[in-house]
């Protein structure tokens, strides 16, 4: 498989969504998370004061002051704070989403823990994220989204000396969500890969179930519990991405983009792609025509 045809990471976070639900200073006394769960949200902790431990799927953290965490969601986790000196973060719960349901931190994880310069970095931005919440100026909701990526970003960038390795591994609690570690769930990242490249061949399910040597039921339902949609909603959707390109960047045919897209019947395609996007493929050129011409 040729690189530039694999799923890219960098082109999906260039076009994510970002979702903040709620950023908030706490300072925990007794207990925190006693019992382990799957998260259902994204997270950063900037760990202020205090300390205690993290499990995040099998790797056991110590938390210190200046550390900061990113954790994706569906991971297994459960914390513990130190009874003496308790706990004091920043945190957000947030999501990065492309195409309404891919979870980018899933498939592009940043390093769990930081410190350093990174972990200062991210305690900057944290702090500005706080008062971008509790302050609700104009366009607060904007600058929050913006400081979210660039904590993402920052992340990504963190120099090894910054990465904070767990202090052991612990027996993971099973789960009904694979997290990016399980064989099953780099299963679901080699058929997003083999979408990427071959998104226009007429896929059935049970073949991208036997492109990674698991049961059509088994793998329709990993796959919905991994992406949030059925593999063929999503192949449809990828299809549907390209088709929305080339209508507004090229002046081919509509039926020859159908079938470059993987529809042999442009009039079927048309149904869906209306169905989809609420306007036909000629309505979208058209809007996207006249956009072009309004900024030039």
């Amino acid at each position: 498989m040729s690189k530039t045809a694999q799923l890219d990471p960098e082109a999906w976070l260039a076009e994510a969504m970002v979702n903040c639900q709620i950023v908030e200073r706490v300072t925990l006394t007794h207990e925190w998370m006693p019992a382990t769960h799957i998260g259902i949200a994204d997270k950063i902790y900037y760990i202020e004061d205090g300390g205690g431990h993290l499990v995040l799927e099998n790797e056991l953290y110590t938390l210190k002051s200046g550390q900061a965490y990113i954790i994706p969601t569906s991971l297994d986790q459960r914390g513990e704070i130190d009874q003496q000196h308790g706990l004091q973060k920043i945190w957000t719960h947030f999501s990065v989403v492309a195409m309404q349901s891919l979870y980018l931190l899933m498939l592009h994880p940043p390093p769990r823990c930081l410190a350093g310069e990174t972990g200062k970095q991210i305690g900057k931005l944290m702090k500005l994220m706080l008062e971008e919440w509790n302050v609700a100026k104009p366009g607060h909701h904007l600058a929050i989204k913006s400081l979210i990526m660039q904590v993402i970003v920052t992340a990504y960038r963190a120099p090894q000396t910054d990465i904070v390795k767990p202090d052991e591994l612990v027996a993971k609690s099973s789960s009904p969500i694979p997290s990016p570690a399980d064989e099953h769930y780099k299963a679901i990242r080699d058929v997003l890969n083999l979408m990427a490249e071959h998104y226009m061949a007429p896929w059935t399910l049970a073949e991208f179930a036997a492109h990674v040597d698991l049961s059509p039921n088994y793998f329709n339902t990993l796959f919905r519990r991994v992406i949030g949609l059925p593999p063929m909603r999503f192949l449809e959707s990828l299809r549907l991405r390209h088709a929305r390109t080339m209508l507004g960047g090229t002046q081919m045919h509509i039926a020859e983009i159908a079938t470059l897209v993987g529809y042999q019947d442009a009039a079927y395609f048309t149904r869906v792609f209306t169905k989809q996007t609420g306007q036909s493929p000629t309505a979208y050129r058209n809007s996207m025509q006249s956009n072009r011409r309004m900024i030039h």
